[in-house]
């Protein structure tokens, strides 16, 4: 799993108590994380688009670091509440020990 993959994983099982699986070929419900290393004139430097429609949300990048950006975004978009409610924030040491 990629860092931001694990992030993300890590991020909603402690924030709402999701816990997300890994999968293939699925069709709704579904976060996708599209690593392209194609696309990196096209989206320079922590560059990546995120797009979500229907049920699913996906995340392309050219690297490994700009998913991790891709993700970061997503948890922004999240509603105020959700960490409000939850308590999302991670201390430093906590990042450290998703991302190791």
């Amino acid at each position: 799993n990629s860092i931001a993959v694990r992030f993300l994983k890590n991020y909603l099982h402690k924030a709402a108590g999701i816990k997300l699986k890994n999968a293939n070929n699925v069709k709704e419900n579904a976060i996708t994380f599209d690593l392209n290393v194609k696309l990196e004139d096209q989206y320079g430097d922590e560059g990546y688009a995120l797009k979500s429609f229907n049920k699913n949300i996906t995340i392309t990048a050219a690297t490994d670091a700009d998913l991790f950006y891709g993700v970061q975004s997503l948890c922004q978009l999240l509603p105020i509440s959700f960490e409000e409610t939850h308590g999302s924030s991670y201390t430093q040491e906590e990042i450290k020990e998703i991302i190791a």
